[in-house]
């Protein structure tokens, strides 16, 4: 499953084409500057843990790319900075420390539950 974003961006007066490419199941990120691949990484635990990131120089511009998806979510945010400054169209990024502590507290709760259960399961073999 494949999620894309792109933004038209101008550098030294010249308009380009930037995408930004995340492969959901097997978590590769990439960065495609008018069709050509510029970076490419592997990406898959931090963009639930923070936010994944990403970059390349284009004519000594820096290009950033972020992708960042909530645990158990297939929401994806998308955002791009050149040169520091993040470009229209780009989506609100969560703080990191926003998605690590979610994603935390989500794990708690699914352990609490499993702890639960078996709990349950222990309790109910004992009166057998």
């Amino acid at each position: 499953m494949e999620h894309r974003r792109s933004w038209q961006v101008t550098l030294d007066g010249r308009s380009h084409r930037v995408e930004v490419i995340y492969a959901a199941l097997f978590g590769w990120m990439s960065i495609e500057v008018d069709g050509v691949r510029r970076a490419r990484g592997w990406r898959e635990i931090q963009t639930v843990l923070g936010g994944a990131t990403l970059s390349c120089d284009i004519s000594g511009h820096r290009i950033d790319a972020r992708v960042t998806q909530p645990f158990l979510e297939q929401d994806y945010a998308f955002a791009l900075r050149v040169d520091g400054r993040v470009q229209p169209g780009s989506d609100p990024q969560p703080r990191p420390w926003g998605l690590v502590r979610r994603t935390l507290a989500t794990i708690a709760f699914m352990a609490a539950i499993a702890i639960a259960v078996a709990l349950a399961v222990l309790f109910v073999a004992r009166l057998v």
